[in-house]
């Protein structure tokens, strides 16, 4: 092959491969390996043409290829090209290509990716190194060699998911689950040897790339926690040098930094690896002292999560801080640890002091909230108490006042210990409640960190451990006794139980009655707050019901007390879960809160408000939509008194009847003894005003926030599905406020919210789009349309006519064309001759 970079060579040697992988001679097959392994091993071949070859090779490994090789014949042909090659190319390509494997036997692939990783891993140690950092193609595949780690465990899972018979899934099941833990201690034994070179390099004053070490971490972080908290371990407990320092900060605090690492998670599992907070120190260096790091330590770990006593996690972040202090010999670097502390204890003071906190936290959260806060007070230096007293003193204050108003016997109690020793520790007059005295349950994990006995939290998890072993151990015992229960001799101590004989009504059992079955009614409630009260119910399902079944009617006449208490009903209603099973639950509840909407349409923006919140579910979200429009159709809908020519006269009352001038009721009372001759009856509508003109705005403007940001909805892409109702019902609010005088003020908020939607991906949003233009054509007269939209109308036949031809949505298409012909029949007459 000494003329091998011919580029003809190689299409003839990869057509060869395709014919080997399609024929049954196994001579062919050994030529063709043979021949490529012979290519790689001269060193001749260039980095593009390895690749082709390699990807080629790895596309065709399947049983009617590689499958006729004996195993000593795809270890020295197969195998061993791939070791051969250059690691930085055969790596990613068997990574990637994980999936072509999946006609071949498992066991092969396995011995395939075992033997690649143990020559590559060491082989690309020893050259990450030397490498430069602005190496565009070193950066590349320390890029691509981290992804195909990170997706490696997916790729071998679905691999092994699409293998169809049922009699080798557990073998092979057993076979992946191997070769991933040996993967993990690979890579684990890997950074360990890495890391101990680095320091060598680093003490003979060598440049040492750690990109590589670096990009092993995340993919270890994600498969196999247990295996990264012991590297965590073997890294905090190396000797503590400058030099190691600084090689776990650029290993772990950059890396979370640069986002390899996933922040929140990592530094969650850093905490509860190491032993104290000098080990965790050691692990990050000063970095502790940079964003996003100190976010994470002093905001996430003491305030957002909880862990358990046991984890001692307080103890561990305030012993870091010390130990940073103290390391410290510059007055500038002493001073950013001691704010630090101050700032994280002053900051649990204040949520410890908070009345929301103190009332609706759960005892877990409250519980953390004050081990952390005794922790960081009680093993603060001297210098930094000094320094908190006057910032401590306000909210030390209103943490007592509200802790004595508290109603729950044992969160007082633990908030007055807090606050006495809080009062001791900072120097303040003696504070000391009786009521403590009286409590000792209650106070244990607080004594035990006031009196700085923490190692009997570190024994307590161990024997939590142990009981609950031994109770497991118990049930299974009792278990495995029950099937020879009756081979047991009867103990003398079963005589003394009375002898017990079965009544003659239960030999003959009888199907009951419903009425004997039936749960007896509940008196329906008097006054709405009680109905409201009932929906509260966990127990009592026949309370539930009859409040359930009256409390529309109510609504409906407004009753007493209604007014104030329609914000929480309607909260209520929207997070009401059907606990008993109601008939039509989901229908009856909708149909109450459309009756909140018409009888209080002022609460709209409110329940928008809440259908964009966090704390709304989805199905809650479409619930609301729901409810705004069939309240809207209500209110649009004109309330008619038709008077026809005979002497009677019918007349429907509406709820906005009020006072009428003394004209009025005699016009009316003359019309009704007025007598009129004729054949049939010809009604005559009487205008009225559209109830839902002064309704409009607060129903449609705070619907088309959409472009607004927030964390939990990606409405433009993810969550398109409910962007689409969104509009949807912005259309139908736009037709219902048809001849209200705000209608061409809504119809400009709706034109220019859904301008950028046109072109959507989705064919939901483009549906609803035509939609708001449809009922915007509907909603104005011929005359304002094209007098308020002039410029845009032109624009709007053009859309519509595109969408008519080229959308591949057949219902957008046809929508699109009746709209177009709608804009068109629109145009006032002296330019229709301009179409």
């Amino acid at each position: 092959m000494d003329s091998w970079n011919d580029f003809d060579e190689l299409e003839r040697l990869k057509t060869r491969i395709v014919n080997a992988a399609n024929t049954s001679d196994r001579g062919v097959i050994l030529l063709v390996l043979g021949d490529i392994k012979e290519v790689i091993l001269s060193k001749k071949a260039s980095k593009w043409i390895i690749y082709s070859l390699l990807s080629t090779l790895i596309s065709h490994m399947r049983n009617s290829f590689v499958g006729l090789l004996t195993t000593n014949e795809f270890k020295r042909l197969f195998v061993e090209t791939f070791v051969a090659a250059p690691s930085q190319y055969s790596l990613p390509i068997v990574f990637n290509n994980i999936r072509c494997s999946e006609d071949c036997e498992m066991e092969r692939v396995f011995e395939l990716l075992n033997a690649l990783e143990e020559s590559a891993f060491p082989s690309l140690v020893d050259i990450c190194f030397d490498k430069s950092p602005d190496d565009p193609d070193w950066c590349a595949f320390i890029d691509e060699i981290g992804r195909s780690l990170w997706q490696l465990q997916d790729r071998i899972y679905n691999t092994m998911a699409i293998k169809s018979p049922n009699a080798l899934v557990h073998r092979r099941g057993d076979l992946h689950v191997a070769f991933l833990e040996t993967h993990w201690e690979r890579i684990v034994d890997t950074v360990k040897r890495a890391v101990t070179i680095a320091k060598m390099r680093i003490e003979n004053s060598l440049d040492t790339n750690m990109q590589f070490i670096a990009a092993l971490l995340p993919p270890l972080f994600r498969g196999s926690i247990k295996k990264f908290r012991d590297l965590i371990l073997w890294l905090g407990t190396r000797e503590d040098t400058p030099i190691g320092e600084r090689l776990n900060s650029r290993l772990l605090s950059e890396t979370i930094i640069s986002g390899f690492l996933p922040g929140r998670d990592a530094i969650v599992e850093i905490v509860l690896a190491v032993e104290d907070g000098v080990m965790l120190k050691r692990l990050l260096g000063n970095e502790i002292l940079r964003d996003p790091i100190k976010k994470f330590l002093f905001d996430d770990m003491l305030i957002i999560k909880v862990f358990a006593a046991e984890e001692m996690v307080p103890f561990k972040l305030v012993q870091c801080l010390n130990t940073g202090s103290h390391s410290i010999s510059s007055c500038e670097g002493r001073e950013s640890w001691i704010k630090v502390h101050i700032d994280a204890a002053i900051r649990l003071l204040k949520v410890w002091s908070q009345k929301s906190h103190l009332l609706h936290s759960s005892d877990q959260q409250l519980d953390y909230i004050d081990c952390a806060l005794l922790c960081f007070f009680k093993y603060a230096s001297e210098d930094v108490l000094k320094r908190m007293k006057w910032l401590a003193e306000e909210s030390l204050i209103d943490g007592v006042q509200r802790h004595l108003e508290c109603s729950d016997p044992r969160r007082k109690i633990r908030g007055l210990y807090i606050t006495e020793k809080l009062s001791e520790w900072l120097s303040f007059p003696d504070l000391h409640f009786d009521q403590i005295s009286e409590a000792a349950e209650e106070l244990t994990d607080l004594r035990i960190i006031a009196n700085g006995e923490l190692e009997r939290l570190r024994k307590q998890m161990p024997e939590k451990n142990e009981k609950e072993c031994k109770r497991i151990d118990e049930e299974i015992s009792l278990k495995s006794m029950i099937p020879a229960r009756e081979k047991v001799e009867l103990d003398s101590d079963d005589d003394d139980f009375p002898q017990y004989s079965i009544p003659e009504e239960e030999f003959h059992l009888k199907e009951a009655n419903e009425s004997d079955i039936m749960e007896k009614r509940e008196p329906p409630p008097n006054y709405i707050r009680d109905c409201m009260e009932a929906l509260y119910e966990n127990e009592n399902c026949a309370k539930f019901e009859a409040a359930f079944d009256v409390l529309n009617q109510f609504i409906r006449k407004r009753a007493l007390g209604y007014e104030d208490i329609v914000e929480e009903l309607i909260m209520r209603l929207v997070f009401l879960e059907d606990r008993f099973n109601t008939n039509n639950f989901t229908e009856r509840r909708c149909e109450m809160i459309v009756s909140c909407m018409v009888m209080s349409a002022h609460l709209a923006p409110m329940l928008i408000d809440l259908m964009y919140s966090r704390r709304c579910a989805m199905c809650n979200r479409y619930l609301i939509l729901n409810a705004l429009a069939k309240a809207a159709s209500e209110l649009s809908n004109p309330v008619r008194k038709v008077i026809g020519e005979s002497a009677s006269a019918t007349v429907e009352l509406t709820n906005e009847e009020g006072s009428k001038s003394w004209r009025e009721v005699v016009d009316e009372r003359v019309e009704k003894k007025t007598r009129r001759f004729g054949s049939g009856v010809c009604n005559k509508v009487i205008p009225q005003k559209n109830r839902f003109a002064e309704f409009a705005s607060g129903f449609l403007r705070p619907l088309l926030a959409i472009y607004q940001h927030r964390e939990h909805l990606d409405l433009q892409r993810r969550d398109s599905a409910l962007l689409a109702k969104i509009l949807s019902t912005c259309a139908h609010i736009m037709q219902c406020a048809g001849n209200c005088p705000n209608a061409p003020r809504l119809a400009t908020w709706l034109e220019l919210c859904v301008k950028e939607l046109r072109s959507h991906e989705d064919s939901c949003v483009r549906l609803s789009v035509l939609c708001c233009y449809e009922s915007i054509c509907r909603a104005l007269p011929d005359e304002v349309l094209f007098a308020l939209f002039a410029e845009s109308i032109p624009e709007w036949v053009a859309y519509t006519t595109f969408q008519a031809k080229n959308d591949p949505s057949g219902i957008c298409s046809g929508l699109a064309l009746n709209v177009q012909r709608l804009i068109l029949s629109k145009i006032p007459s002296p330019f229709r001759q301009l179409r």
